[in-house]
């Protein structure tokens, strides 16, 4: 059976219960802020920028270093590596990349250099904000 505002009667009488009220108004506000919060982060549009493959096999008259440090630029500008994001341990990006630790070593140096990413001891390197 309905209520008259086409409510059904169990939950018309939860909506008059005080404590069912203050945790309805909670949720409200909570959505509230979130909305508040989702309004104001600014969101930049994917820059469109080539990134170029990166095979460690090409033979090339450029080293291997250089060549994964400009990809890895790449992928910073087109926002592929956000600003802010803690790029993979040194084994894991030489793993991704089929590549020595030396060389990784060498392209975060390069990458530093650049000011493109900055290394914390002990917790690791990020993708700096500009």
């Amino acid at each position: 059976m309905l209520h008259e505002e086409g409510v059904p009667h169990h939950v018309a009488a939860e909506l008059h219960d005080p404590v069912v009220r203050e945790l309805r108004h909670a949720d409200v506000m909570a959505m509230r802020a979130t909305a508040a919060a989702l309004d104001s982060v600014s969101v930049e549009p994917p820059v469109s920028v080539h990134i170029p493959e990166f095979d460690p096999d090409v033979r090339s008259t450029e080293y291997t270093y250089k060549r994964l440090a400009e990809h890895l630029a790449a992928r910073i500008e087109a926002r592929d590596l956000p600003p802010g994001r803690r790029l993979p341990s040194e084994r894991d990006l030489a793993a991704e990349y089929g590549v020595s630790l030396g060389t990784i070593r060498r392209v975060r140096t390069e990458l530093e250099k650049r000011q493109l990413v900055i290394t914390l001891p002990a917790k690791g390197t990020f993708v700096r904000i500009r």
